[in-house]
C-alpha cells in the first residue's frame, strides 16, 4: 500500500555504494506503490545495469530505459545529464519486445541536449584502458568517460539528441567525430601493444553507412519525443521518480580517484531538474545493500573474497573490462561518507536481506584502523580519528570537494592500507513472518537507525527480486 504522505512527493533514488545497490528494483517498487507515470534518468548512461523482476517473474536489465518500464503506461525521460547510446537503446527495446513489451519507443522522452555516445567513443575508451595496462581503472568500456571529456572541452564536436531533428547535420557531426576519435586513438598506439592495434583496426573498419542507416531509423522512432521537460504531457507528471545510476562512492568529485565515473552521482542533478518548475516535495531515498559490493578496481576496505561463495549475485558476474564482481561486509564509514556527500537522505532502503538467511552471523564495519607507520601527517584533511602509539582509529571520512587530484589520490592510497574493525550481528532465517520482522533483523535496523549506525530512518526493506519482496516499514 502507498505510504500515507501528508503531501504529494516526488522521489529521487540514489545509490550509496559503488553501484549495484538495487536502485532499479526500488524504482520499480515505488512506481507500483504510488502509481507513478514518469521516471526521469538524471545521470549515468549505457553502463547502467538495473535488474528488475515483475510480480509475474518477468526479468529485464534496464540500461537506457527507466526501471519502471515493465509497468504499462509508465514513461521514461532521459534528461540532459544522461548519456544516450542510440544503438544500445535500440537493442534494449528489441529485448523488451521479445518479452512482450512492444511500445517502448512510444514511452520514451528525450531532452534535446542529451549527449549521444558513438562506437568511436567506445573504442577510444577501450584503447585508453588497454594503454593503462596493470594500472587500468576498471572501466566499463562503453565510452562514457570519452563523452564526458568532450563535454568539458568547448571546442569538441558533440552529438545531441536534438541533432536528430536535422539528420544532415547529425550525419556531418558523426563524420567529424569519427575522424577526431580515430586520430586520437592513433596517437595512443603503442607498437608493443597488439591489443590496441586490434581495437584500432576494428575502429577504422566500422561500417559508417550501416551505422547512419540505423541512426536514421531511430530518428524516425524518436523524433517526436525529443523535447524539453516542461513540454511533457501533464498527465505524465502527477508523480515523478528520479532514478540514479552508479553510486556516490564513484562520484567524479567525491569518489576515490582515479577509480571513479566522470559524472555527478549524488542527487544534485535530480534536484536541479526538480527545481526548474514548482511541483511536489522531493523525498530522497538512499539505497544500499545490507552488505557491500564493487564491480571494478579501486579501494574496497571490507572486501572478503570468500563471501562470493556465500552471497551470490546471478546478475553481476565477471566482465572483460571490470573484472570480478567483488563482495564485502557493510561499511558504515563509507556509508556515512556517501550520505554526507549528498547532504543526507530522507529515508533509507536496504536490499538483499534474504541473502543473510544463508548465514548464522554477519559483520558490519564500524571503524577503520591503520598503523601509524603508514601515516605521514596531514590526515586531518581526510579523516576524523583517534590515535595511539601504534595505530589510528578512523571514525569518519571527511567530505571535501576542494581536494586536488593529487590529494584525492593520496586518500585513495590510504584507503588501500586501512583495515576494518567489525561489530558482529546474528543473522535471520526469515525476514518477515505472520506480519512481524525477525527479531534479529529488527534489532539490526534499530542499530542502523541509531547514533552508532547512520542516524537515518529505514523506510523500505527488500528481501527478493520482485516488488512483492519489499515492504514499507
Amino acid at each position: 500500500m502507498p505510504r500515507d504522505y501528508k503531501f504529494m512527493v516526488d522521489f529521487v533514488v540514489v545509490g550509496l555504494g559503488y553501484g549495484d545497490e538495487g536502485k532499479g528494483t526500488i524504482t520499480d517498487f515505488l512506481a507500483r506503490s504510488h502509481d507513478t507515470k514518469l521516471v526521469i534518468r538524471y545521470n549515468g548512461g549505457p553502463q547502467a545495469a538495473h535488474n528488475v523482476v515483475n510480480p509475474q517473474g518477468l526479468w529485464h536489465c534496464f540500461s537506457q530505459v527507466g526501471s519502471a518500464s515493465l509497468i504499462p503506461s509508465t514513461f521514461t525521460y532521459l534528461s540532459e545529464y544522461m548519456i544516450l547510446d542510440l544503438l544500445a537503446l535500440e537493442n534494449e527495446t528489441k529485448a523488451l519486445a521479445e518479452k512482450g513489451i512492444n511500445d517502448t519507443f512510444q514511452r520514451i522522452y528525450v531532452h534535446p541536449y542529451c549527449p549521444i555516445v558513438t562506437p568511436y567513443h567506445q573504442s577510444l575508451n577501450k584503447i585508453r584502458e588497454l594503454r593503462r595496462g596493470t594500472e587500468n581503472h576498471g572501466s566499463c568500456g562503453m565510452g562514457v568517460g570519452e563523452i564526458y571529456k568532450d563535454l568539458k572541452e568547448p571546442d569538441r564536436s558533440i552529438l545531441r539528441a536534438g541533432d536528430l531533428h536535422e539528420f544532415q547535420n547529425f550525419s556531418e557531426k558523426f563524420h567529424a567525430i569519427r575522424g577526431v576519435k580515430i586520430e586520437m586513438a592513433e596517437n595512443l598506439l603503442s607498437e608493443s601493444n597488439q591489443a590496441i592495434r586490434v581495437e584500432l583496426d576494428a575502429m577504422k573498419k566500422f561500417d559508417v553507412s550501416f551505422l547512419l542507416s540505423k541512426y536514421s531509423n531511430l530518428q524516425r522512432l524518436l523524433q517526436k519525443n525529443i523535447l524539453p521537460i516542461q513540454d511533457i504531457p501533464s498527465q505524465n507528471q502527477k508523480l515523478i521518480i528520479y532514478e540514479g545510476a552508479q553510486g556516490i562512492l564513484l562520484d567524479e568529485k567525491y569518489g576515490f580517484y582515479p577509480y571513479i565515473t566522470p559524472s555527478n552521482t549524488t542527487t544534485g542533478n535530480a534536484e536541479i531538474i526538480h527545481n526548474r518548475f514548482p511541483r511536489n516535495h522531493l523525498k530522497k531515498i538512499g539505497v544500499s545493500r545490507c552488505f557491500a559490493t564493487r564491480h571494478g578496481k579501486g579501494p574496497f576496505v571490507t572486501e572478503e573474497t570468500q563471501l562470493s561463495q556465500l552471497l551470490q549475485d546471478k546478475y553481476n558476474v565477471y566482465g572483460k573490462w571490470q573484472g570480478e564482481f567483488r563482495f564485502g561486509w557493510l561499511d558504515l564509514i563509507s556509508l556515512r561518507y556517501s550520505l554526507e556527500c549528498t547532504n543526507g537522505v530522507d529515508e533509507m532502503t536496504f536490499t538483499n536481506l534474504d541473502q543473510f538467511q544463508k548465514l548464522s552471523q554477519f559483520q558490519v564495519c564500524v571503524e577503520y584502523r591503520i598503523e601509524t607507520k603508514y601515516c605521514d601527517g596531514g590526515l586531518g584533511k581526510y579523516f576524523k580519528f583517534t590515535k595511539n602509539k601504534k595505530e589510528l582509529r578512523i571514525h569518519q571520512i571527511l567530505k571535501n570537494g576542494s581536494l586536488s587530484l593529487e590529494e584525492r589520490d593520496k586518500l585513495t592510497q590510504i584507503l588501500f592500507k586501512v583495515k576494518p574493525v567489525y561489530k558482529g550481528f546474528p543473522a535471520w532465517d526469515f525476514v518477515i513472518q505472520n506480519g512481524s520482522l525477525h527479531p534479529n533483523l529488527k534489532s539490526w535496523i534499530q542499530f542502523m537507525e541509531s547514533e552508532q549506525g547512520i542516524k537515518q530512518t529505514v523506510s523500505i526493506i527488500s528481501f527478493g527480486q520482485s516488488s512483492q519482496d519489499k515492504i514499507i516499514l
